[in-house]
């Protein structure tokens, strides 16, 4: 189980560069957001707050 979270949060670190090199952290991170709900409601809200907590460690926010 360990293993399968350490996947995604590096999964969700590369996504949250992608978003970063836009030059919209916020708005990229939502716009991901609202089209991951479609398709996975819970793990979409596990990655906004991953992402925001990214940002915000990095000072991006």
């Amino acid at each position: 189980m360990d293993k399968m979270v350490s996947e995604i949060d590096k999964a969700i670190e590369r996504k949250y560069q992608e978003i970063k090199e836009s030059g919209r952290v916020y708005r990229g991170i939502n716009k991901f957001y609202e089209d991951l709900c479609f398709e996975k409601t819970y793990l979409a809200m596990y990655v906004r707050r991953k992402m925001i907590e990214l940002a915000e460690e990095k000072g991006d926010l």
